[in-house]
């Protein structure tokens, strides 16, 4: 394959994977992970260029590799390891988890593959900061309510969430992050390339982004800004005004979060939350996972068995609280919103080594790097890695990954020894195969996941009318679970409206063992109704008690007692 054809494909997809396939975007029920459509597109094409990659490289008989590259691979073997030790409760959580990790680093080594120069990888940089420019656009387009402006809704639904500025990622803390991350990119970007940039281009992409960053009122964003910043203080080692780029940067901020505070009228608001102390419901969250996790420290409770373990503890939590006024007693919790206790917790000591020894690589590595790059990975990447510490971004955003493992990339490849590995011909014919049949698989299973939940939406659309349009839904690993959920809900909802009960039996029997591994708030209710419904009150009783044990203030729970038995 012809190199200049192949860098011309290569960047060709690149732009497409970070500036068009996150804005494949469709009506969807929301939750995390990959039932949001976009993030299946953006795995879709990451795995496409990864493996386009790795196949022309072995069809030269050789492979790159590196210590950046090998110690990376330890760490996810050393991850995956753990659920070998701690067990698996929820195989769908856990799959999600593996493929991140496991096809996160076959991107990752395939862009090692890459005989690029500093100038192709300042284009790649570019193509990054193009695609966030986009994603601001949409937050102005969502905050002033212009969905009829340019083009059809239907053909971009997400812009049917007028006034939130969360652009495609339906969460603003989530687009808030990626925005202050890139922010501090660009401040790299001038600072390192100042020969093949322009200081007013890019004066203008920092104010207009910092503006959109404003308009989300996300104190993580905000926080990760100012903390990344400090990273390049240390960094550059001299006077802000001494540096023509770093005073043009620092300016564009400052006007530009002027400028959305000023737009949106939150102001007050956004100072609010910056200057507030760590609100009190994460520390009741984080209180209770520790619980949890002193109580079985160090080989965990299993991967997916989080939201079991949380509750269970989080109900013992509850007799200790006078005020109940926090979200662990009305909400149901799938992460502690931290996530190095959510893997202490679920892998023990095994999955805190793995993530301690990944942390500790990447300071060494940062160190090799020297002052100034080390300092300024820290300062790109800090955004992210706060919001980690304070939520989930990898589970509502595939992007952000594939966004990390690029700037890895960017920042480690010159500064790694990398050696070559010639393949014979038998290897290089095995490499090649397997690859191709990995990649179809891989694809085959992200186009059906895709499909599955289109199939979802079609069927709530469908107010739940047609179970066979779930046929796809409960044939996909990742989607079966809340299938079956939908389709079992629905077979008591038909037994309802009948005036039948054959169906509720069925129903209940599946109810009572899928609460067994996870409370789940709307199948108490349902339950609790299903028992009321063929006239067991008792056992009814039984389920409301233990609902509202887990959940004490659950508006819905205290709602459904009292239409039920009238307390």
């Amino acid at each position: 394959m012809d190199f200049s054809f192949f860098k011309k494909t290569t960047f060709s997809m690149f732009f497409l994977l970070f500036s068009v396939f996150p804005f494949f975007y469709h009506p969807n029920i929301g939750m995390s992970g990959l039932y949001l459509p976009f993030n299946n597109y953006v795995w879709i094409l990451a795995l496409t260029i990864a493996f386009f990659i790795i196949v022309r490289q072995a069809f030269l008989k050789n492979i790159f590799l590196s210590k950046a590259v090998i110690l990376p691979f330890v760490t996810m073997i050393f991850l995956l390891f753990s659920s070998v030790v701690s067990g698996v409760s929820n195989e769908n959580v856990w799959l999600f988890r593996a493929l991140y990790m496991v096809f996160g680093f076959v991107f990752y080594f395939s862009l090692f593959q890459l005989s690029f120069d500093d100038f192709d990888r300042f284009k790649l940089i570019c193509m990054v900061l193009i695609g966030a420019f986009f994603l601001a656009v949409i937050a102005y387009l969502q905050i002033f309510n212009l969905k009829y402006a340019f083009f059809d809704i239907s053909y971009f639904p997400v812009l049917n969430y007028p006034n939130y500025p969360g652009s495609i990622f339906q969460q603003s803390n989530v687009f808030a992050t990626y925005l202050s991350s890139v922010l501090l990119l660009v401040l790299y970007v001038g600072t390192v390339y100042k020969e093949k940039t322009n200081i007013l281009l890019l004066s203008f992409f920092t104010f207009f982004c910092s503006s959109a960053l404003m308009m989300t009122s996300s104190r993580v964003g905000l926080l990760g800004l100012v903390f990344g910043f400090l990273f390049f203080i240390m960094a550059n080692g001299k006077p802000i005004y001494k540096s023509r780029v770093s005073f043009f940067w620092v300016f564009s901020v400052l006007l530009g979060l002027f400028f959305g505070s000023y737009l949106t009228d939150i102001l007050l608001q956004s100072t609010d939350k910056v200057l507030a102390s760590v609100d009190n419901d994460r520390l009741h969250i984080y209180k209770i996972t520790l619980n949890a996790i002193l109580e079985k420290p160090w080989v965990g409770y299993g991967y997916g068995s989080f939201s079991k373990v949380f509750h269970d503890f989080a109900a013992l939590y509850h007799l200790n609280q006078t005020d109940l006024n926090y979200p662990p007693s009305r909400v149901m919790f799938t992460h502690p919103h931290n996530e190095l206790l959510y893997w202490w917790l679920e892998g023990g000591v095994v999955a805190l080594s793995g993530l301690l020894f990944f942390s500790f690589i990447l300071i060494v590595g940062c160190i090799k790097l020297g002052r100034f790059k080390g300092l300024f990975f820290l300062s790109i990447l800090s955004p992210i890695g706060l919001h980690l510490f304070v939520e989930l971004p990898f589970y509502l955003s595939s992007v952000h990954w594939f966004y990390c493992i690029f700037i890895c990339y960017v920042f480690f490849y010159d500064d790694s020894k990398v050696f070559c590995i010639s393949l014979s011909k038998g290897m290089t014919l095995f490499s090649c195969a397997f690859s191709i049949i990995v990649y179809v698989v891989a694809i085959s299973f992200f186009v059906h996941t895709l499909y599955s939940i289109f199939s979802i939406k079609r069927y709530v659309d469908s107010k739940f009318n047609d179970i066979s349009i779930l046929s796809p839904a409960r044939n996909n690993i990742y989607t079966v679970n809340y299938a079956d959920y939908l389709v079992m809900v629905s077979l008591f909802y038909t037994d309802l409206a009948r005036g039948e009960n054959h169906r509720t039996d069925l129903f209940i029997g599946w109810a009572i063992d899928r609460i067994e591994k996870e409370p789940n708030i709307e199948l108490y209710i349902d339950l609790v109704e299903a028992y009321s419904y063929i006239g067991d009150k008792d056992i009814a009783r039984h389920f409301m008690d233990e609902a509202l044990y887990y959940f004490p203030s659950q508006v819905a729970l205290l709602n459904t007692e009292v239409k039920i038995f009238g307390d």
